[in-house]
C-alpha cells in the first residue's frame, strides 16, 4: 500500500466504517455517545528486525522493574529526594502500607507498555508505563482493520507476514484470570473461602469518572467474562463507598459475599484522580488490601521518569539483572539527568541553553501533554523546583508520508513520525514467575511539529506496524 496506488478519500470512508463498526472508538464529551478514535489509514513502515528487537526486551524489562519494585530501601532511596507532591504521597504509602502488603501478598500483576522510537536502524525509550497502559482493544482492532485495507486492496497472501497479527487486549485478559486463580488459592483466601462457604471473587476495574477511553477497556472486561471471571467498574469514590476492608485477614469485600481478587487500575495515575481524602482512602484501601494489584503503588513508583532515569546507569542496572543483559539495555536508553545535586546543576542549565532543541524535560506524570520542549524548558525550572523534574535527551526519529484521519473532517496526507509500544504482562510472586511475556503492540503517530503523543489528548492517531526487511 502506498499513496499512489489508492484512492485515498473512497479507502478512506471505507476504513473509517469499518472503524465504527468494530469500535474503534473515544467517549464523547456527552456520557453514552462515542466518536471515531483517530486513526492512520496506512500503516508504519519499520524494519522487522528492529521491531523484533523491542520485542525480545519485553521479558527482559519486566524481571527487571520486578526486581527493582520489591527492593524497598532502593526505592525509598531514590525517590525520597523528589519533591514533587503527588510522588511524595504515594511513597508515603508506600512506606506505611506497601512495604509489608508485598509481604503479605507477594503476587504482583503487571500489564506493562514499553513506549520507543525509531532512531535510524536503533529504537531507542521514551519511557516504561507501569499503570493504565491503554489501548490494549483499539491497538488489536486498528491492527485488524489495516490487515483488511491490505487484504482488499493489495494482496491477500502474506498479510501475516507484513502486518503481524496484535492480540494484547486477549492476553491482559489471560493475565488477570491467571492472577485471580492465584489469589484464590493463596492463603489465608482459601481458608477464609472454606469458613465462609463461598467461592465468589470479583476482578475491580478502577475508571475515572469521566472516562473518555471506556470501550476500549470494556473488552478486557468482556474477555473476562467470556472465561469466568466477574469484573465490575468502580471509580475510586465507588470503592470508598461500596467495598470494604476485614481488618483480621485483609481481605477486601465488594458487596454482600464476593472478595476482590484483583484490582486493575485504569485510572490513579495522576492528581487529578484524587480530588479528595475519599479518593485517597480508597487507594489505601486497595494497597492494605490482600488483593493482587495492577499495579501496586511500588510498581507505580518503579513507573516513574526518576527511576526511569536512575535505571540509565549502568552499575544500578547490574544490581538486578546480568552485566550482559545491562550492556543489551544500555543501547536502547537516551542520556537522562536529575537535578538533585545542585553542584551540577550549573552545568546542567548551561547545557540546556546550548541545546534547547535537543533535550526534553519532563515532571513525574503519565497521560500525555505533561512534558516541557524548547524555549518552555528553562522558565519551568526557574518557576518550579527542578527536582521534581529529569531531563531527557531527545529522540530525532525518523519521519514518513502518513494519511492521519482525525476523529472529524476530511483525510490528511502530512509528515509524521511514529512511537512504537511494546505491551507486556507478568505475574510473579518474587520467587516463581506464573507469566512473563510480550502480548502485543501498539502504534501511535503524529504530526511532524507535534511534541506529545497521546491519542486520547488528542496529539496522535493510532497505527500498526508494516513490517520490512
Amino acid at each position: 500500500m502506498n499513496l499512489d496506488n489508492i484512492d485515498i478519500s473512497y479507502t478512506a470512508k471505507e476504513a473509517s466504517d469499518w472503524a465504527v463498526s468494530h469500535g474503534i472508538l473515544l467517549n464523547h464529551d456527552t456520557p453514552h455517545t462515542f466518536t471515531r478514535a483517530p486513526f492512520a489509514l496506512l500503516p508504519q513502515p519499520v524494519p522487522r528486525t528492529s521491531f523484533e528487537d523491542i520485542i525480545i526486551l519485553a521479558p527482559l524489562l519486566n524481571t527487571l522493574y520486578d526486581k527493582v519494585s520489591r527492593d524497598s530501601q532502593f526505592l525509598i532511596s531514590t525517590l525520597e529526594k523528589t519533591v514533587d507532591p503527588f510522588t511524595e504521597r504515594l511513597l508515603g504509602i508506600y512506606k506505611e502500607y506497601g512495604i509489608q502488603n508485598t509481604k503479605d501478598q507477594p503476587f504482583m500483576l503487571g500489564i506493562h507498555r514499553s513506549d520507543y522510537m525509531l532512531e535510524g536502524s536503533q529504537f531507542k525509550q521514551v519511557e516504561f508505563n507501569t499503570i493504565s497502559a491503554a489501548f490494549g482493544y483499539l491497538s488489536h482492532a486498528v491492527s485488524e482493520l489495516h490487515r483488511f485495507l491490505y487484504s482488499r486492496f493489495v494482496s491477500a497472501h502474506n498479510v501475516d507476514q507484513l502486518l503481524p497479527v496484535n492480540e494484547p487486549v486477549r492476553d491482559i485478559a489471560r493475565a488477570i484470570a491467571r492472577a485471580d486463580h492465584a489469589f484464590r488459592a493463596c492463603e489465608p483466601v482459601h481458608s477464609v473461602m472454606a469458613a465462609r462457604k463461598t467461592h465468589e471473587t470479583v476482578v475491580i476495574m478502577v475508571v475515572s469518572p469521566s472516562e473518555t477511553n471506556s470501550v476500549d477497556q470494556r473488552f478486557v472486561e468482556y474477555y473476562l467474562w467470556k472465561v469466568g471471571v466477574k469484573l465490575v467498574r468502580l471509580s475510586l469514590s465507588d470503592i470508598a463507598e461500596k467495598c470494604s476492608l476485614d481488618g483480621p485477614t485483609s481481605i477486601m469485600q465488594f458487596g454482600a459475599k464476593e472478595l476482590v481478587s484483583v484490582v486493575y487500575l485504569r485510572d490513579g495515575y495522576t492528581p487529578k484522580s484524587y480530588p479528595s481524602e475519599i479518593e485517597w482512602g480508597a487507594r489505601i484501601q486497595i494497597e492494605r488490601s490482600l488483593a493482587v494489584k495492577c499495579p501496586t503503588v511500588a510498581y507505580q513508583l518503579a513507573g516513574t521518569k526518576r527511576m526511569q532515569q536512575e535505571l540509565t546507569k549502568r552499575d544500578v542496572l547490574e544490581k538486578f539483572i546480568s552485566t550482559n543483559d545491562a550492556d543489551h539495555l544500555m543501547g536502547f536508553f537516551m542520556r537522562m539527568w536529575n537535578f538533585e545535586d545542585e553542584k551540577e546543576n550549573p552545568a546542567i542549565i548551561e547545557m540546556i541553553e546550548a541545546k534547547l532543541s535537543a533535550v526534553v524535560l519532563k515532571p513525574q506524570r503519565e497521560g500525555g501533554g505533561n512534558n516541557f520542549y524548547g524555549e518552555n524548558i528553562l522558565p519551568e525550572l526557574h518557576k518550579s523546583n527542578p527536582r521534581a523534574f529529569v531531563l531527557m535527551e531527545k529522540i530525532l526519529p525518523s519521519t514518513s508520508k502518513t494519511v492521519f484521519l482525525p476523529k472529524n473532517g476530511d483525510p490528511v496526507i502530512a509528515d509524521g513520525l511514529s512511537e512504537f509500544g511494546i505491551y507486556s504482562a507478568f505475574l510473579s510472586n518474587g520467587v516463581e514467575d506464573l507469566c512473563n511475556e510480550y502480548i502485543g503492540h501498539l502504534v501511535r503517530t503524529k504530526k511532524v511539529g507535534v511534541d506529545e503523543g497521546g491519542v486520547a489528548s488528542g496529539y496522535a492517531v493510532l497505527n500498526s506496524p508494516l513490517l520490512l526487511d
